[in-house]
């Protein structure tokens, strides 16, 4: 029996994130960021990073049943994020 091999062969469309130049990073974050769908419930709240007036949240049960939820903040503008527990 013949012995067979196959190769998968990946060539790169863009250039990888650390050979760009902080603009280029900077400009495609934000071309990534604009064209996101809100996914989650917004409130009107001023983000402390960039003063964007609303923040995107959610919430998550992280520790043990008898805690509380932990909150996530994200802006949706400069990519700010925290989290209350």
């Amino acid at each position: 029996m013949p012995l067979r091999s196959s190769a998968i062969i990946y060539e790169r469309v863009t250039p990888p994130w650390w050979s760009l130049s902080t603009a280029e990073v900077e400009a495609q974050w934000q071309a990534e960021m604009e064209d996101e769908v809100t996914e989650h419930p917004e409130i009107d709240q001023e983000c402390p990073s960039c003063g964007h007036d609303k923040l995107q949240f959610w919430t998550r049960q992280l520790r043990s049943a008898d805690e509380g939820l932990s909150v996530f903040f994200l802006c949706k503008k400069c990519g700010w994020r925290t989290v209350e527990k």
